[in-house]
């Protein structure tokens, strides 16, 4: 009798604790103070964008910051400082951003 009241007691907490575990978030590390992080959403025509850390801070000199995003193949990619060359005068650059249903459009230079 003891046995089966032990077995039964394992069994309820794990009924109970399971959904718990699975509610949690994972969030990477805060690259910085300047970043807020974004909260997971979904478009309007259903693609699951997964929560992200945004900069919102000052522009750096010759450095963009790139967010996370899923290229092409469907990975993610996480966010990070990119490196800017202009490859002629009068150029500049135009931050990845995403269409309003979802697609990444990734950052590229525009001509004056």
């Amino acid at each position: 009798m003891r046995r089966s009241w032990r077995v039964l007691l394992c069994m309820a907490s794990l009924v109970v604790l399971f959904p718990l575990n699975s509610c949690v978030i994972d969030r990477p590390a805060r690259p910085g103070s300047d970043f807020v992080w974004v909260a997971p959403y979904r478009t309007p025509t259903g693609i699951l964008i997964r929560g992200h850390w945004k900069y919102v801070g000052p522009q750096r000199h010759r450095m963009v910051w790139v967010p996370g995003h899923y290229n092409p193949h469907g990975d993610w990619i996480p966010g990070r400082w990119k490196k800017l060359s202009s490859p002629r005068k009068g150029a500049y650059w135009v931050p990845g951003h995403r269409t309003p249903r979802g697609r990444w459009i990734r950052g590229h230079w525009r001509y004056r």
